[in-house]
């Protein structure tokens, strides 16, 4: 059956990692106040609607009235791969968060973390990373991973964080025949969130959200004859082979997502639209050498600050980021020092090299 890594008490997480890759993309995954006086009535006025309680905001997205049964589910992350022969993938339409992070050879792979919504099927699910357990543990979920190496697996124990991975032995996971391993292995959605039992639901918001865009947004120069509108599109040049770029869909009030100059789509009629783009500018470089087939590892140092650039409502925002430790989330920081307030719904979140960042409006 598949197996689980129990979580650990609050006070043993005391991780100092580096977020570091541990395998070829294409290798085998290993399994492992008195009142005033009245003077004057008041006229009536008729009573307002109702605002949504805290309660009632799902924390992965934002979104006001969250139904009870998805204010009582746990997170759940999967790891899905993103080379050419997984696309197109399933259920990242269905994902509230997904961070795209740099693995070997150039190649980015997705933790797309499930809460909202229960996709028919996610896939292809692959391997972990030691960047797992730097980003995960404040999301408090359940990891869906193909499988992990000694060392990441004792990396996400010692983070909290319980795993369901593949062993060969249930129905929990499945292959689709019609494309090649190991780019074939599935889960389905409703059948993760079965397998996670009683777990507790997020405890916190992952971001601050706002229906309101804020102010701030970039502006063209006026000097600058070529710019159009900034946040109406971005290219992020994740490696030399991995290439996302994101246009504003203004009917939809939504980004979409392209991958190497080609549509970005996932399979059934599931098109990608995330109401957030954000892009972290990390430090991102070799680990230790190397994996099975001979590539250096990556290594992305999660833990620290830096550069941001944030795109909602066909705006583009400068911004920082910072994360203080592994157990707490990515906090987004306006230029005026505020925390920035994404637009509720999804939101997409690229691990970049700081170097590849685009430039400034």
């Amino acid at each position: 059956m598949h197996r689980r890594v129990l979580r650990a008490p609050a006070a043993l997480l005391t991780l100092a990692l580096l977020a570091t890759a541990c395998g070829g993309d294409e290798e085998a995954d290993p399994t492992p106040t008195p009142s005033a006086t009245v003077v004057v009535e008041p006229s009536p006025s008729p009573s307002p609607s109702p605002s949504p309680t805290p309660e009632d905001v799902a924390a992965l997205t934002g979104e006001p009235g969250a139904a009870p049964d998805v204010l009582e589910r746990p997170a759940i992350a999967v790891k899905v791969e993103n080379s050419s022969a997984a696309r197109p993938q399933s259920g990242l339409d269905a994902a509230d968060i997904v961070f795209e992070e740099l693995t070997e050879g150039g190649i980015t792979r997705f933790i797309a973390i499930f809460n909202s919504q229960l996709p028919e099927r996610v896939g292809p699910v692959r391997s972990g990373r030691l960047i797992d357990a730097a980003v995960l543990p404040p999301f408090s979920p359940v990891l869906a991973l193909s499988g992990a190496r000694d060392e990441v697996v004792n990396a996400i124990r010692r983070g909290g964080i319980e795993t369901l991975y593949d062993d060969g032995t249930d129905s929990l996971y499945f292959r689709d025949r019609t494309r090649r391993a190991p780019s074939n292995l599935y889960v389905a959605g409703t059948d993760l969130f079965e397998a996670a039992g009683p777990l507790a639901p997020p405890a916190t918001a992952a971001f601050s959200y706002a229906a309101a865009a804020p102010a701030g947004a970039a502006e063209c120069d006026d000097d600058d004859e070529d710019c159009e509108d900034p946040g109406a599109a971005i290219e992020v040049r994740m490696s030399r082979v991995a290439v996302a770029g994101w246009e504003y869909d203004s009917a939809e009030g939504l980004y979409r997502r392209s991958q190497n100059g080609q549509p970005f789509r996932v399979t059934g009629s599931g098109q990608v639209g995330a109401a957030n783009v954000v892009v972290l500018g990390m430090v991102v470089g070799p680990g230790v050498c190397c994996d099975a087939a001979g590539n250096p590892l990556t290594r992305t140092d999660v833990v620290g600050s830096g550069r941001a650039i944030i795109l909602r409502d066909g705006s583009w925002y400068e911004a920082r980021w910072e994360k203080t430790s592994e157990l707490e989330h990515i906090q987004l920081i306006s230029a005026e020092g505020e925390p920035f307030t994404l637009k509720p719904g999804a939101t997409w979140v690229h691990l970049a090299p700081r170097g590849n960042l685009p430039a400034a409006p």
